[in-house]
């Protein structure tokens, strides 16, 4: 299919959209339009220590 869409960004909205338009493939384009694009984010950071869930088990010992 071929067309047009249009849409409407609220100024915060901007950063999930921006998001949406890096997956796409968009971000040239999203910034071409005067939009700011927003830097990726952290998919993953472990952190061991200091849980929220509670301590880590102590290694077992060979």
């Amino acid at each position: 299919r071929d067309g047009i869409g249009v849409t409407l960004v609220l100024p915060d909205q901007q950063a999930d959209v921006s998001h949406v338009a890096r997956m796409l493939g968009q971000s040239e384009e999203y910034a071409s339009e005067g939009m700011k694009v927003a830097p990726p984010r952290l998919v993953y950071a472990s952190k061991r220590r200091n849980s929220k869930w509670g301590p880590s088990r102590p290694r077992r010992k060979i």
